[in-house]
């Protein structure tokens, strides 16, 4: 069901994410199917895209 890169023009796109939840400690705020104790490990798809990233845009 979880696919380890997915396809692109110039080859095979790792997915840099493993897709599942991972039991972090309480941080008291849900998250779609992640509980209260469970953040989800988001996809850094298309974040080629959004630059400029840092709290500065310097990157």
């Amino acid at each position: 069901c979880h696919i380890p890169e997915l396809p692109g023009a110039d080859g095979p796109v790792p997915l840099y994410s493993d897709l599942l939840l991972h039991d972090m400690g309480v941080a008291g705020i849900p998250e779609g199917a992640a509980s209260r104790s469970e953040l989800r490990t988001p996809p850094l798809w298309g974040l080629r895209a959004s630059a400029p990233y840092l709290h500065d845009g310097t990157a």
